[in-house]
């Protein structure tokens, strides 16, 4: 289910930091540590690419994004 909503925020939201999608997380009701939710990150794949004057923002990898991409911190 975590998983889940990680996947749905990042689709749906530009979420810039892994603190701002835990707060996101916990607004849903997920208490989640800075630990599990890094996991999560590379678990699911999610990596951080620039978006112009949104500056750097989650995706997932294969989203089709180009490999312009940084490693998830």
């Amino acid at each position: 289910m975590r998983h889940k909503l990680i996947i749905s925020l990042v689709r749906n939201e530009s979420i810039h930091s892994q603190d701002e999608l835990r707060k996101r997380l916990l607004n849903l009701g997920v208490d989640v540590t800075q630990a599990t939710l890094s996991r999560d990150i590379k678990t699911l794949g999610l990596v951080r690419v620039y978006n112009g004057k949104e500056g750097y923002i989650y995706k997932e990898r294969n989203s089709g994004v180009e490999e312009s991409l940084t490693t998830v911190d």
